[in-house]
């Protein structure tokens, strides 16, 4: 349960460090206010500023990355006043639930299994999660060292000669 509370705060200050990011990012560039997307959302967020807050909320306290509600924000200048409160909640109590859901799971599984089969089952998980990461590491150095092959697609590609 401490754990799940100091990685609650740990979460909701880096969810705030990130909002500042954002907005010194979109701060840079004039945000595109003929869109319709940007004239729906600047409206919502300014005519329903108490649903804001909890769709904020809702999001930072799901699984969803922050960047989901955090960007958006930052493009509309909503202000990290009044983003922070509902964001570090949110961050706190999705942390402290997990933390919540595998304490009850591990009372429980304390109560069923027996212990050298929670021995094993942990040795098992701790594999997979090895094995899981040395497949995306060896994915990443194939993919790294694997030849393009095609034209590119838009950056600094330099167009086809013509004959």
């Amino acid at each position: 349960m401490i754990l799940g509370v100091a990685s609650g705060l740990g979460a909701g200050l880096g969810a705030l460090a990130g909002y500042k990011v954002a907005e010194a990012l979109v701060g840079r560039n004039t945000p595109p206010a003929g869109g319709r997307l940007f004239r729906w959302l600047s409206r919502n967020v300014d005519e329903k500023p108490r649903a804001t807050k909890f769709v904020i909320f809702g999001v930072a306290a799901s699984p969803l990355p922050d960047s989901t509600v955090v960007m958006p924000l930052a493009l509309v200048r909503y202000g990290i006043r009044r983003a922070a409160l509902p964001l570090f909640l949110g961050k706190f109590a999705h942390n402290v639930l997990i933390a919540l859901i595998f304490y009850g799971f591990a009372s429980w599984s304390a109560d069923h299994i027996s212990h050298e089969t929670s021995t094993d089952l942990a040795l098992a998980v701790a594999v997979v999660f090895v094995l899981l990461v040395a497949y995306s590491a060896e994915k990443a150095r194939a993919g790294a060292l694997q030849p393009r092959t095609g034209p590119e697609t838009g950056g600094l590609a330099e167009p086809p000669a013509s004959g």
